[in-house]
């Protein structure tokens, strides 16, 4: 799936173009030979989903408390200074248990995507946004 997923980016942007991939799937970067939209290769800080114990469990419902709020602020940052091309979202894919992280179940990137964002493809079952023509970087206020 992660190497359909970058087939499909890879084939639909140019090596210049950034992507940020929702979840924990760094390898899709690999396989779409394309540059990490932001500073974080997997979104562990913003879901409190933690290795090493329970917290990575399909159903661990506990996870809220460990989110790293400053890890929210500069993914965010991230974004906006440097929008991707394409966000990928590999939690919706079932990519690394990251079943119970929706994109929706963070209103600040849901709205960010909802607003800057058209679904393009769904791919192996992994939902793929394009962003908006002629949408560029908003200056951070």
């Amino acid at each position: 799936a992660a190497q359909a997923v970058g087939t499909y980016v890879r084939s639909h942007s140019t090596p210049e173009d950034r992507i940020f991939v929702w979840g924990a799937a760094p390898e899709i970067y690999s396989f779409a030979h394309r540059v990490i939209g932001t500073r974080f290769v997997f979104c562990n800080y913003h879901t409190g989903k933690i290795w090493g114990g329970h917290l990575t469990d399909v159903d661990a419902t506990d996870t809220d408390s460990h989110i790293i709020p400053r890890a929210w602020e500069q993914l965010m940052q991230d974004l906006q200074q440097h929008p991707p091309l394409f966000v990928v979202d590999s939690a919706a894919g079932r990519f690394d248990r990251f079943d119970r992280h929706p994109i929706s179940r963070y209103p600040k990137l849901a709205a960010l995507i909802g607003s800057r964002y058209d679904l393009v493809a769904v791919v192996s079952g992994v939902p793929i946004y394009r962003r908006h023509r002629g949408d560029v970087a908003q200056p951070s206020p």
